[in-house]
């Protein structure tokens, strides 16, 4: 894509650049002070770190003994009349 002052957009990124790259993939060697994303685990122990943490709360469980125990109860006084 040209700009209309006549500079080419490249296609590795959005802003115009001196680099006329066109492509993701690029023959040059990848820059050695390049920061990751990723993090420095290494995969395997990023495999043996994947438990989540226990954030849950019984409280949805002692809600849906509470309204069992409700419907039950308008059970038995439909029931008996």
């Amino acid at each position: 894509m040209t700009l209309p002052d006549g500079k080419k957009m490249s296609a590795v990124t959005s802003y115009p650049g001196d680099n006329q790259r066109t492509g993701l993939a690029s023959s040059a060697a990848p820059d050695p002070n390049a920061v990751g994303t990723a993090g420095g685990q290494t995969p395997a122990a990023a495999a043996a770190d994947n438990t989540l943490p226990a954030t849950a709360s019984p409280l949805t469980f002692v809600g849906l003994i509470g309204l069992l125990s409700l419907a039950g109860g308008f059970a038995l006084r439909f029931v008996r009349g």
